[in-house]
C-alpha cells in the first residue's frame, strides 16, 4: 500500500520522463525458445492477435491515473499499449475497481469486455490481483475467454496480506474491530474516488483474496487447472477446458529480491553498494525492498517485493528469472528501472505475438 503513496508523491515530476530504461529485447528468444520471433513476420503486424487483448490492473490501478475531460492521464501499463498498437494488436486496457473482491472486479471485466468485444473471444493479461480478476472471468464466461495471462499475481496468496490480515485479527481480538474498520472502509472509498472516480470499494474484499486463505479459497472455485504445488515450486496445466472451452494459461514474475543473502538484484552495484538511478528517480524502488528484502530473510524465497516466485506460477510459466520488482512488471513508474532489469514492454510484446502464433 506505501507504493500507492509513492507513486502519487512523485507523479508530478515523473511525467516528463520517458522510456528510462533497459532495453534488453533481443534476449528473449534465445532465453526462452520463444516461436513468435519478430524476425520473420513484418514488424508492423507482429501481434496482431485473432482475438482482442484486454490488460486488467491490480490493487490500487486503473486504466490512467489522474485523467481528466481534458487530459489523459498517467497509464498504469505505462508505454505497453502504445507498443502493441505499434505491432499491430488491438488492445484495450480495462479499469476494474481499485479495491475490491474479484466478485466485483470481475463484473467490472465482463462488463468491460461486452461493451469493447462484443460477442467475442479476448486474451486477458492481469497484473498482480488484476491475475485472480482474470480466472474469475475465465471460470464464470469461458466461451468469452482464449487466453489467461497472470504477471506478478499472489495465486496463493501474499505475504503482506497475511500481516495485514492477522493485525486485523489482532485488534478483533481486543475488541477495536469496529473502529478499525469503520476507518478503513471510508479510506477505500477515498482512495477510490481519487483513483479511478469510484467510491464504491470494499478494502474488505480485497483482503479477502489476496491472504493465503482467501486465495486458497478462490482457487477451489475459479479456474485453477493452471496451479501446481506452491511448497514444490510446480505449476499446473498449460491449458484448460471449461464448459466445453479450450483457454490457454500462462504466467510470469518478476524476482528482484533473491538470496541466498537478500538482495536487489535491478540495481547496478559498485563493490556491492547499490548505486542506481533508480533509487533515486523512483521512490517505490527502496519502498518494496522493505517488504521484498524481509520476505527472503524469512524464507519465502525470491519475490519481486509483493510476490513470492512460487506463489505466482501459473500454466506455461514464461520466466521467474526478470530482475524486476513488483511494479517493473508493468514499466512503473514512468519506465523507471533499474540498471540491471529486463523491458517489461518487450516481454509484454513478444507474449502477444506468442499468443498470436498459437492463433489466439
Amino acid at each position: 500500500m506505501k507504493k500507492t503513496f509513492l507513486r502519487y508523491g512523485l507523479l508530478a515530476s515523473l511525467l516528463a520522463v520517458n522510456g528510462i530504461s533497459a532495453a534488453h529485447a533481443g534476449w528473449l528468444d534465445a532465453a526462452f525458445g520463444n516461436p513468435a520471433s519478430t524476425a520473420a513476420s513484418d514488424p508492423a503486424t507482429s501481434a496482431a492477435t485473432q482475438y482482442p487483448v484486454i490488460l486488467v490492473n491490480g490493487l490500487f490501478g486503473t486504466d490512467d491515473y489522474l485523467k481528466g475531460p481534458s487530459f489523459q492521464g498517467f497509464p498504469y501499463w505505462y508505454g505497453i499499449v502504445e507498443d502493441l498498437q505499434r505491432h499491430g494488436a488491438k488492445v484495450y486496457v480495462a479499469s476494474v475497481r481499485t479495491i475490491d473482491g474479484e466478485a466485483a472486479r470481475g463484473q467490472d471485466l465482463l462488463d468491460f469486455i461486452n461493451k469493447v468485444a462484443p460477442g467475442q473471444k479476448v486474451n486477458l493479461i492481469g497484473h498482480s490481483q488484476g491475475g485472480f480478476t482474470v480466472r474469475y472471468v475465465a471460470q464464470i464466461a469461458p466461451d468469452r475467454v482464449a487466453s489467461v495471462t497472470t504477471i506478478g499475481t499472489p495465486h496463493w496468496g501474499a505475504p503482506l496480506a497475511d500481516v495485514i490480515s492477522g493485525a486485523i485479527g489482532v485488534v478483533d481480538n481486543l475488541g477495536f474491530g469496529t473502529a478499525v474498520r469503520a476507518v478503513l472502509t471510508p479510506l477505500a472509498s477515498i482512495l477510490g474516488l481519487i483513483i479511478q472516480g469510484n467510491p464504491d470499494q470494499d478494502a474488505f474484499g480485497t483482503l479477502g483474496v489476496l491472504n493465503s486463505a482467501g486465495a486458497a479459497a478462490f482457487n477451489l472455485k475459479y479456474s485453477a487447472a493452471g496451479l501446481g504445488d506452491p511448497k514444490s515450486c510446480t505449476s499446473g496445466a498449460g491449458s484448460q477446458t471449461i464448459d466445453g472451452n479450450v483457454q490457454q494459461l500462462y504466467s510470469w514474475s518478476g524476482s528482484a529480491f533473491r538470496g541466498p543473502l537478500p538482495h536487489d538484484v535491478s540495481l547496478t552495484t559498485v563493490f556491492g553498494v547499490p548505486l542506481d538511478t533508480a533509487l533515486v528517480l523512483d521512490g517505490t524502488t527502496a519502498g518494496l525492498a522493505t517488504v521484498g528484502l524481509p520476505t527472503v530473510a524469512f524464507g519465502l524465497g525470491d519475490n519481486d517485493g509483493m510476490v513470492p516466485v512460487c506463489r505466482s506460477k501459473f500454466g506455461q510459466v514464461i520466466g521467474t528469472a526478470f530482475k524486476w520488482n513488483h511494479l517493473d512488471e508493468v514499466n512503473q513508474i514512468a519506465g523507471i528501472l533499474g540498471g540491471n532489469a529486463e523491458d517489461p514492454v518487450a516481454v509484454i510484446r513478444t507474449h502477444v505475438e506468442r499468443l498470436k502464433n498459437a492463433k489466439l
